[in-house]
């Protein structure tokens, strides 16, 4: 009976110790942080990603989703972990984030070429008709002010799109980098204008699902000690200039 009660222990032990070698991550397509290349998965965060993947001994399958389904599933545990996304008091309820960002955004005001609007000031966003995407965070100051009006839409392309179309909105707020690698893509680069107020600077971490915690959080202390270890010897950063070199040129 002793035996077999030590046989039992020792493979709780070695599942512990030893947790799934794959785990599934789900995204959005994010250029140049995370995009499809002749169907595989590139970009800066897919690069980090695939280093700590390797570091750790551990496959990391990418799924790509419309943004708001990439939350449901990190939500309800069909995705072990969703990346790059903001730290807010609603996703902490259903994330566990990593203590190390994967990466950093900055997000701007465009404009078509041809409109007359200039902000520089925060005050001046008021009464401004501006475009989001449903579900992003652009940061607490932005999410909670409630002085301009927004209009939600599904994605960064549609936002441009509705910018060039028939006044329903005067600015769209964009990752800056994003911006670029959109308008190099669709060559109408001659046709936006960012505005020099900055709307945040922040950093994007990994959420890993609460709903899968008890595999989850094993990986979620060692994706933080390898993070920590690329931030220490620049390989992150040199990733985010490698890109950002990229687009805004």
């Amino acid at each position: 009976m002793l035996f077999r009660s030590l046989i039992a222990t020792t493979l709780i032990l070695l599942w512990t110790a030893c947790p799934a070698s794959t785990l599934y991550a789900v995204t959005e397509i994010y250029p140049p942080y995370e995009y499809l290349q002749d169907q595989k998965p590139q970009g800066i965060d897919i690069e980090i990603l695939n280093e700590i993947g390797r570091q750790l001994g551990v496959q990391i399958e990418f799924s790509f989703r419309p943004w708001s389904r990439a939350l449901f599933e990190a939500k309800i545990g069909q995705a072990d972990f969703i990346f790059p996304v903001f730290r807010t008091p609603e996703r902490e309820q259903y994330l566990s984030f990593t203590r190390w960002p994967i990466s950093y955004e900055r997000n701007v005001l465009v404009v078509p070429d041809n409109s007359p609007l200039q902000v520089s000031t925060w005050n001046e966003l008021a009464n401004l008709r501006i475009g989001v995407v449903t579900n992003y965070s652009y940061g607490q100051r932005f999410d909670n002010d409630n002085s301009f009006q927004r209009f939600d839409v599904r994605s960064n392309e549609v936002l441009l799109s509705m910018l060039l179309g028939e006044g329903r909105i005067d600015a769209a707020v964009i990752n800056e980098m994003v911006f670029h690698e959109l308008v190099m893509s669709q060559k109408i680069n001659t046709r936006f204008r960012v505005l020099s107020l900055e709307i945040n600077n922040d950093p994007l971490y990994i959420g890993f699902s609460r709903a899968t915690l008890r595999k989850s959080s094993t990986w979620k202390s060692e994706f933080d000690r390898v993070l920590e270890h690329l931030h220490s010897t620049g390989y992150i950063q040199q990733k985010m200039e490698k890109y950002r070199h990229r687009s805004l040129k």
